[in-house]
This record gives structure tokens, sequence and C-alpha cells, in this order.
């Protein structure tokens, strides 16, 4: 396969947690992954697949897949032109699902229903290199759009108003769900080097 380059692997991890704040939980990472590069002339692709999953305390493997492509194209001398859109999940940790404390009037409270984020990001972006004299630089534009399902965030919840020091009430706060998330935006850069 000329001009293409292949990785692939494959990671399994172990977490152990003993705290008085998450009490005693563990977690499970496994995942394989493959991935191709391309690159011929001014086109350069890059493409991948993992496949993950995760388990807390003795709960059962959820594997997903998640999918990811990307590539660049040189314009000309000095300017390039890229795309990408990729898939993810994020298991919530044992501190955002287990945490247990609390400072005066401020509890955090444990939600061990919580479930994972998934989404996706895709980005279009341009790169126009620049040069003044002996001063070097690069300008760079690009647009993004992210979206979520399940996305995960540490909330106030008036069910979660609990009395816990002889009928002083204090606000609960949990992690929670908040359901679907769009996020869109354009960021600019600009940087440049030289000798003063």
């Amino acid at each position: 396969m000329k001009n293409w380059l292949i990785t692939s692997g494959a990671v399994y991890q172990y977490f152990d947690v003993s705290s008085p704040i998450y009490s005693d939980h563990n977690m499970q990472n496994a995942a394989g992954f493959v991935q191709g590069d391309f690159k011929k002339n001014k086109l350069g692709i890059s493409t991948g697949l993992r496949y993950e999953g995760f388990k807390t305390d003795q709960g059962s493997f959820n594997f997903q897949p998640n999918f990811r492509f990307g590539s660049n194209y040189k314009l000309a001398k000095a300017n390039y032109l890229r795309a990408s859109i990729g898939q993810a999940d994020r298991t919530p940790s044992i501190a955002e699902r287990f945490i247990n404390t609390s400072i005066p009037g401020l509890f955090f409270i444990p939600n061990p229903e919580l479930t994972s984020e998934s989404g996706w990001t895709a980005e279009l972006g341009f790169k126009q290199g620049l040069k003044l004299g002996k001063w070097k630089g690069m300008f760079d534009v690009a647009g993004f759009i992210q979206e979520y399902e399940n996305m995960i965030e540490f909330a106030f919840d008036s069910l979660q108003i609990v009395d816990l020091f002889a009928g002083d009430i204090s606000l609960g706060f949990t992690g929670t769900n908040v359901g679907q998330s769009r996020i869109t935006g354009i960021e600019t850069s600009i940087m440049g080097q030289g000798k003063i």
C-alpha cells in the first residue's frame, strides 16, 4: 500500500480508588484502534477507527466504535486547507459519579446513574504563511461545530436540597446529564518570529 502508513494497537487500563470522598470503586478501560495516514504530493489524509469500552465496579463493558477522518491540501507554497470530522465517547469519572462531600452550606451528592457522553466534532480551516523581511509567521482561521448527547456537568437540583445539620437547609450539587448540546465557533490565531 504505497503512500500509506498504517498504525494499530490496543490499550487496557485499570483504576482502583479508595477514598473517603469517593468510597471504594474501580474502573476498567479497554480499546483497540487502527489508523491509516496517506500522503501524496499536496494531499494528506488521515482516517481511523477506535473500538472502546469502559466498565465500573461490577458492571459490564459497554463498547462503542468511534470514527475519525481528516485531510489537508497544500493550495500554494504557503497556503493550506484542512478539514476534519470525528466521534468520541466519554465515560463519567469515578469523581463525577461518586463524589460525596461537603463544605459548610454546600453538598456534593453522588449520582451512580450518570451515563456516558457521546458526540462528534467537525472543523474546516485555512492556514496562510507570512513573510516580511526576516520575519516569518503564520495566520490561521478555522470554523468548528461540536455536538454532544448526555453532556455531563455539575448542576444544582432542587430535588437535591438536603437537611443534614439539625434542620439547616443546604444546597446540593450533583453530576448531571444535561442532554443535547451544540457548540459552534470560529478560532483565529497569528504568530511569528524574527530578529530585532
